[in-house]
């Protein structure tokens, strides 16, 4: 959910550090914005909530929010059958990467896959992180702070410091960074 403190307003990407960003603005009293789920476009943010406050979200380089987001779907009970959707078959992540960078894929998983945070509208041609990225930030925020340099960047952005964030780190094999490039 998009929250607010007095002078931020954070809109919430998936798998970009969110979770943190938003314990943290909690611990210095922010407040969700009402009736919108956690994952809400930009544009739904109603005016009145963008008086004063500097907009921003979080994003994070691509094959990196894709290797988070396979690692998530491997670890949930029932993830195996979405797995194997998106890998047509297979459930290893380079089959998971060709996948998820083809809407002709991952616009027809199953358990809701598409539908969990938006309607998708239609015509959709991206890879799954630019098509996420293109609906939440279809308008532009006022910054974006890079999953890589969260820690400082909110840092920076709130005046004091904030430490705890642990950015995770993946090897990418030359196939893997060739289809990521590819795609997306």
């Amino acid at each position: 959910m998009p929250v607010a403190t007095q002078h931020l307003l954070y809109v919430p990407m998936p798998l970009t550090g969110d979770a943190w960003v938003l314990g943290v603005l909690k611990d210095c009293e922010a407040v969700s914005v009402p009736h919108l789920p956690k994952y809400s476009p930009f544009s739904l943010i109603p005016g009145s909530w963008l008086t004063d406050r500097v907009a921003f979200g979080s994003v994070r380089d691509p094959w990196s929010w894709y290797r988070a987001l396979w690692q998530t779907i491997s670890v949930n009970p029932n993830g195996q059958v979405l797995l194997r959707h998106l890998g047509q078959g297979s459930t290893a992540f380079p089959a998971f990467l060709r996948g998820v960078t083809n809407p002709s894929v991952w616009l027809t998983a199953p358990d809701r896959f598409t539908s969990r945070f938006w309607d998708w509208p239609s015509g959709v041609d991206d890879g799954l992180y630019t098509a996420t990225f293109k609906a939440l930030y279809d308008t532009a925020v006022e910054g974006l702070v890079d999953y890589a340099q969260l820690e400082a960047g909110l840092t920076e952005s709130l005046g004091t410091p904030v430490p705890g964030f642990q950015a995770d780190t993946f090897d990418y094999t030359a196939e893997t960074q060739a289809i990521v490039t590819q795609a997306d």
